[in-house]
């Protein structure tokens, strides 16, 4: 957390922390902040405060007043990028051979921490349940007040992005060697659909369920019947979207009581709901 990198790197052999900006097409990167440069700490309690300012600069800030006189300048998508950027540490396997890699573009961020998740994504989607990997660095970064309630950060995320009709952030696993991926896109969903997997369905900003869901909804109550269970791997290729919003589709036929889960974190898959 307070120490310098060749000194974590002792303990860590393969520690390492990459923030890389992307905004040239030309040139690999515009900006880069890496922790074996031995121009700062190498630390991550240095690293998380640099990035986070870099990642949420070009956020824009609506005018607003507190107590109708204080200006508002935090909103809630830059908390929800820091709660996406914080999430990474804490869960990261420092002793992977991959490194903690942010990579900030135009139109979206994407981070990547070594190591698999401890819960299933969709556990991790819900909320109230976290089983983080560091939690010495849960500790401290609570001590700094960074740290909301535990289990809150991803749920927190998925709901700001739908609460700005954005494109669902995408969540996913890679193995050997392990590693977890949040992807997180800006802009309206409308003026992203070209770029999506789901290219048939017609979307409008502030409807995301109602436009995506209903036709959806019913294809995937339909599939189970006849196969008698799925995955949300399985949903999203029979879809055509990407896995994060078959999740989606698949929690919200859990919410009102047509499909139900079965099994834990890889193994996980849903069921009709038996009356």
């Amino acid at each position: 957390m307070f120490s310098f990198e060749h000194e974590i790197c002792r303990e860590f052999p393969h520690y390492f922390l990459d923030y890389q900006e992307r905004m040239d097409d030309v040139a690999q990167w515009t900006d880069r902040f890496i922790s074996n440069t031995g121009e700062w700490s190498g630390n991550v309690h240095d690293f998380y405060f640099y990035v986070q300012n870099k990642l949420t600069l070009d956020i824009k800030r609506p005018f607003a007043l507190k107590d109708g006189w204080e200006r508002i300048d935090d909103t809630p998508v830059h908390k929800a990028v820091r709660e996406a950027l914080l999430n990474s540490l804490i869960h990261a396997n420092f002793y992977d051979s991959r490194g903690l890699v942010v990579v900030k573009e135009r139109e979206r961020i994407t981070i990547s921490n070594p190591g698999s998740m401890r819960v299933s994504i969709d556990e991790a989607i819900y909320g109230g349940k976290s089983d983080p990997r560091n939690q010495t660095l849960v500790k401290m970064f609570s001590l700094l007040g960074s740290v909301e309630r535990a289990g809150s950060g991803i749920p927190n995320i998925f709901s700001v992005w739908r609460e700005q009709g954005w494109d669902m952030p995408e969540y996913r696993e890679e193995f050997n060697p392990d590693q977890t991926i949040l992807s997180l896109c800006f802009g309206a969903v409308d003026n992203m659909a070209t770029k999506s997997d789901d290219k048939n369905v017609n979307i409008e900003p502030g409807s995301v369920k109602k436009k995506i869901s209903d036709r959806q909804k019913e294809k995937l109550t339909e599939v189970v019947a006849n196969s008698e269970s799925l995955t949300t791997a399985q949903a999203a290729a029979i879809l055509g979207v990407r896995q994060s919003r078959a999740r989606l589709i698949i929690d919200e036929l859990v919410s009102v009581g047509v499909l139900e889960a079965h099994g834990a974190k890889r193994d996980r898959v849903y069921r009709l709901k038996k009356n």
